[in-house]
């Protein structure tokens, strides 16, 4: 007669995750988009400005003379 089998030990449980050092430092990355709004606003101030202002610019040769 055969002997009965002998049961196999459970694997031991995974050890809980480390808990995170406080020296240490996580840096998040963003878009550069991010950091250059500033700029894309002052653009679009701007051109808003230029938009509705009542002035008008004219590239002519030298020494023109303007006329009304």
């Amino acid at each position: 007669m055969a002997a009965p089998p002998v049961p196999q030990p459970a694997p031991a449980p995974a050890p809980p995750p480390a808990a995170e050092s406080p020296h240490e430092i996580t840096i998040v990355s963003h878009s550069s988009l991010f950091y250059w709004w500033p700029v894309w606003a002052v653009g679009f101030l701007l051109g808003i400005l230029s938009y509705r202002g009542d002035y008008r610019m004219a590239i002519v040769p030298a020494k023109t003379v303007p006329k009304r």
